[in-house]
């Protein structure tokens, strides 16, 4: 039986080297992997805080933008109450503008839309018994026989003159229109101490 061999001292002194080399070798490795996730960890950390600040920002922006909305929102409401004000003011100026208006009476537009009505004669305060009345116009009648010639009748031929300037029918201004009785003709306005003049219309015009 062969006795084992023995290792020299150069041999083990090899195997000594190459089992230290192993060693730091798998530190070395070891030491590595630990950096890579060191640098992982880290990369992961610094999306995260920049993710976090992103968010950040735009919450910032988007609060700040409900700020100048809502802002921009009272402006406009601000702005469309004074329009609707001013609305209100220039629509009540109007309506008291047509209520200074002169608007004529039921009764004078009913005498202005149908003229056949008989004429209203109302009834005076003023004292005219010192004031003359107009001449009437004469009515002529036929004579029966041959030699029939007219005679005067004593009815009127028309009725006589109303004072229509203060009484009866008051003039009637709206816009550039001026409204009198059928067949009348208005005259001038006179003082109340001279007797009002109306003439007469033909039924030829």
């Amino acid at each position: 039986m062969s006795s084992p061999h023995k290792l020299t001292s150069s041999e083990i002194a090899a195997q000594l080297r190459q089992m230290q080399e192993q060693l730091l070798a798998a530190q070395e490795e070891e030491r590595m992997e630990a950096e890579r996730a060191r640098k992982v960890a880290e990369e992961k950390a610094r999306r995260e805080a920049e993710e976090q600040k992103r968010r950040q920002e735009k919450e910032a922006a988007k609060k700040k933008w409900r700020i100048e909305e809502v802002k921009h929102a009272k402006v406009a409401q601000k702005k469309l109450e004074e329009a609707e004000k001013r609305r209100q003011e220039e629509l009540a100026e109007a309506r008291r503008g047509k209520a200074r208006e002169v608007v004529p009476s039921k009764r004078v537009m009913e005498d202005i839309s149908d003229p056949s009505d008989p004429p209203y004669q109302e009834e005076s305060t003023d004292d005219d018994s010192g004031r003359d009345e107009e001449p009437k116009a004469p009515k002529h009648k036929k004579r029966k026989g041959n030699n029939a010639q007219p005679i005067a009748s004593t009815s009127s031929a028309r009725p006589p003159c109303a004072r229509t300037s203060r009484t009866r029918f008051p003039a009637i201004i709206a816009g550039n229109l001026k409204f009198t009785v059928p067949g009348m003709i208005e005259s001038s306005p006179t003082p109340s101490s001279e007797k009002p003049r109306c003439r007469w219309t033909s039924a030829k015009g």
